[in-house]
């Protein structure tokens, strides 16, 4: 890791972060009278007390999750058949994710042509699959069923300015 950012440290901010955005996002889809409560399967206790002080002081602090009733909870998963579907939910969608990023899991293929479609019509649509990096493509719901890839150059179209920052680095002066 860099500038002394243990690795442990760089999964504790991700993973605050995409609990930050997971907030916001159902805030954002959620219907004006209706109010949310977000139970996870359980984690270590550090991860836990780590995953409640942030969403606390998430939940207190920013306009876009005053519905949130309680700082997530967690239960564990094999005595709720709930979480175990949204286990089930989460390893397609981890692997419509690894097909649609990583060349190297073009065997999850089955994932997208068989789960995509359903999945895009059960998802939020504010809920995207984010790319990694800078100029990473993120992937949105209506695309949950395309047999595209975010690595290939050819079948996903790039933004606008990314294809600006490829002529500059790769154009001759």
């Amino acid at each position: 890791m860099h500038s002394g950012i243990s690795r442990s440290q760089v999964n504790a901010s991700r993973y605050d972060h995409t609990m930050k955005q997971l907030i916001k996002r159902i805030h954002w889809d959620l219907p004006a009278e209706e109010n949310l409560m977000i139970i996870l399967d359980k984690q270590g206790d550090r991860e836990r007390l780590e995953i409640f002080a942030g969403a606390a002081s998430f939940m207190f602090s920013h306009e876009d999750a005053t519905r949130l009733l309680e700082p997530p909870m967690e239960v564990e998963s094999h005595l709720y058949q709930t979480v175990q579907c949204a286990d089930w939910i989460c390893a397609l969608i981890g692997r419509i994710a690894a097909y649609k990023f990583d060349p190297d899991f073009e065997e999850f293929q089955w994932a997208t042509k068989y789960f995509g479609n359903r999945l895009a019509k059960i998802t939020s649509k504010s809920s995207k699959l984010r790319g990694l990096g800078e100029d990473a493509k993120d992937v949105h719901r209506q695309h949950l069923s395309s047999l595209s890839t975010c690595y290939d150059p050819h079948s996903v179209p790039a933004s606008q300015n990314s294809l600006e920052m490829l002529r500059s680095k790769y154009s001759r002066p």
